[in-house]
């Protein structure tokens, strides 16, 4: 950012309280150490978007809310929201916020994307099923989709965590799917697979992790590719099924 003199060009997502060494680290202390931190670390006094990479169940999420606050009005960040919180939490934490006239969530972020995981592929991380899925489409809540892509399955990379998630019938199934949509689209799969992410019924954003700029350009593509309802549902669930 120093070198490029471009902080006035970007949005800082930034993100703190994981859980280290089986301890959970969802509390006040957590949340102000980490914030502070990171801006230490970026040489920065105000990141835009602060994300808790984790929910603890056992915290009230009022406590969350009331916390992030006294960094809104600290400005030490604009808006937050929560990764791998479940929605119902993300709902009930709004709830207060607005009956305290206090900021609330803005965003959430778990795992959606058309590979379907057989687990987590970290400890307590969260996808989106059907009922979510469902509750994101009638409240179009912002909802940015960490490995939305499918964490490298649809490029066919292959490493252990690939293996030990996303390996099963149904996804090596919308694999050839895909392939056939890449093909006709003259497209990459990862491109498709973001594209089916994106024209969801949803308000959704697709978290992406290119590694160089080749990877970048050929995300980028996914923003070119509309899909129907009728090809989002066949790359979902293949042809003659609901």
């Amino acid at each position: 950012m120093r070198a490029r003199e471009c902080r006035d060009k970007l949005v800082l997502f930034d993100k703190g309280c994981h859980h280290y060494g089986g301890v959970r680290r969802v509390s006040r202390e957590a949340m102000a150490s980490d914030i502070l931190d990171n801006h230490t670390n970026l040489g920065v006094t105000l990141t835009e978007f602060f994300v808790p990479h984790r929910d603890d169940p056992q915290v009230p999420i009022s406590k969350i809310v009331d916390w992030a606050n006294e960094h809104v009005r600290a400005g030490r960040i604009k808006v937050f929201g929560g990764s791998n919180f479940l929605h119902h939490r993300i709902a009930e934490g709004n709830a207060y916020a607005v009956a305290q006239g206090l900021q609330g969530f803005s965003a959430s972020s778990p795992n959606f994307s058309l590979a379907a995981p057989n687990e987590p592929m970290w400890t307590e991380c969260y996808w989106v099923d059907q009922v979510a899925r469902d509750w994101y489409a009638e409240t179009q809540f912002p909802l940015f989709s960490w490995s939305s892509g499918g964490g490298g399955f649809f490029a066919e990379i292959d490493t252990p965590d690939i293996r030990r998630v996303y390996h099963n019938r149904i996804n090596f199934a919308r694999l050839k799917r895909v392939k056939e949509f890449a093909k006709k689209l003259d497209a990459t799969p990862t491109a498709v697979a973001l594209a089916w992410t994106l024209n969801q019924p949803l308000n959704a954003f697709a978290l992406i992790g290119p590694t160089n700029a080749a990877q970048l350009t050929d995300n980028l593509t996914s923003l070119e590719l509309n899909l129907d309802a009728e090809e989002l549902r066949y790359l979902e669930h293949g042809p003659g099924l609901g």
